[in-house]
């Protein structure tokens, strides 16, 4: 029994489940795609290791997805856990109680539960941003650079930013992008 629901026998999560199986097929065909290069490949970049470099591209593409579809769980377990308590919970015991939990459901500290917590919350106001993390295409660390550029514009701003910022992130590493980000920030509010 949790939160002051009577007994449950089973209850179906239509939110995890799609988020899990968009996680799923977006990990088949990043699997797909890499077998199929592999194939494609020359007898001899086969013998020379093409394929085990290939699993690492691939590895490294599904943590990014992974790590995407951890925010978005955080994300609705955010507005899930707010639903459940009712406008008058004590905001900073709900916040602290869901840093640790997301730290528990990590294996890591409250300290990495706030960090993810607050990528996933600032997640929500670069779309764009988060669709490439999504797709495996830059890191956390990039995108997490962006949101902490651009933390004090307006949403409306932030957005902005992302749009023009997206398509430029895949090249550019989380020093480089938020150099960008803060150029970007600087030309919407200077005084952000």
């Amino acid at each position: 029994m949790a939160f002051g629901c009577t007994r449950i026998e089973h209850m179906s999560d239509p939110n995890a489940e799609h988020l899990l199986v968009g996680l799923l097929e977006r990990v088949g065909e990043a699997v797909a795609a890499a077998l199929a290069r592999i194939e494609a490949a020359e007898d001899e970049a086969v013998a020379a290791g093409a394929g085990a470099v290939e699993a690492v591209a691939l590895c490294e593409v599904v943590v990014r997805m992974a790590q995407a579809c951890q925010t978005d769980a955080v994300a609705d377990l955010d507005v899930r856990r707010r639903q459940v308590l009712g406008p008058h919970a004590d905001e900073r015991e709900v916040c602290r109680s869901l840093f640790a939990e997301i730290g528990l459901a990590r294996q890591a500290s409250a300290t990495a539960g706030e960090s993810t917590y607050r990528l996933a919350r600032d997640l929500e106001h670069h779309p764009a941003a988060r669709r490439l993390l999504q797709g495996g295409v830059v890191n956390q660390s990039v995108v997490a650079a962006v949101c902490r550029e651009t933390i004090y514009l307006a949403p409306d701003q932030r957005a902005e930013v992302d749009a023009e910022l997206a398509p430029f992130l895949a090249v550019l590493g989380p020093r480089r992008a938020a150099a960008a980000a803060r150029r970007l920030v600087i030309e919407k509010d200077p005084h952000a």
